[in-house]
């Protein structure tokens, strides 16, 4: 399993060469990331070409919602950020859209709220070794797993930024892919890397 050490020595390896294929493809990826997140929240959320931007970014549309589900997911989205809600809320409330479990879109609408808070995501768990959340039996127990994952990653990647190296591979990024009056949580900055790690040759 992947340590935070052995992590951040292989990111420090690979950086320059991971940063310049995410360059390579920003317009689709992290150009979207920062439209995204600089609209003007909360009530961009409301807005149908947010939405679609949003939808498309997270893969929301590779769900196949149908209209109705997916406008209920928008209102449970905007509900979470304007009310003081905790995340088990979140995942609580978005059983009413699809009857499951969203491990993956609630943290991505978490982190939109709070970009310091990571997203579960298949090609994040694939580098890390980890098992995704949502095994469980019950509703009840896959929503505790996905919030224990949440809080394990959160600790993961705040190890990994107290290692020798990861300065280096964090201002690397600034300098591939700064955007002028905007500035990515050094947690946007792993979750991209990790994102795209696979992309190239397997650790």
């Amino acid at each position: 399993m992947m340590t935070p050490t052995k992590l951040v020595d292989d990111l420090c390896s690979v950086k320059s060469e991971l940063l310049h294929n995410i360059e390579q493809r920003k317009a689709k990826t992290v150009d979207k990331y920062v439209w995204i997140q600089t609209q003007k929240l909360p009530e961009a959320i409301k807005d149908e070409n947010w939405q679609s931007a949003w939808s498309d970014f997270y893969r929301l549309n590779t769900t196949r919602l149908s209209k109705e589900k997916k406008k209920h997911f928008y209102e449970i989205f905007y509900d979470y950020w304007v009310e003081d809600r905790s995340y088990e809320d979140l995942i609580t409330s978005l059983l009413n859209v699809n009857q499951r479990v969203e491990s993956s879109f609630s943290s991505k609408i978490q982190h939109t709220k709070n970009p310091n808070s990571p997203i579960i995501d298949s090609e994040v768990a694939r580098v890390l070794g980890w098992d995704l959340p949502g095994k469980k039996s019950t509703n009840a127990e896959k929503i505790a797993d996905t919030v224990r994952w949440i809080e394990r990653l959160t600790a993961f990647y705040e190890t990994c930024f107290t290692k020798d190296g990861w300065t280096e591979v964090s201002q690397h990024f600034d300098e591939v892919l700064a955007v002028d009056g905007f500035q990515y949580t050094e947690i946007k900055k792993i979750d991209i890397l990790l994102w795209q790690r696979n992309a190239l040759i397997k650790i």
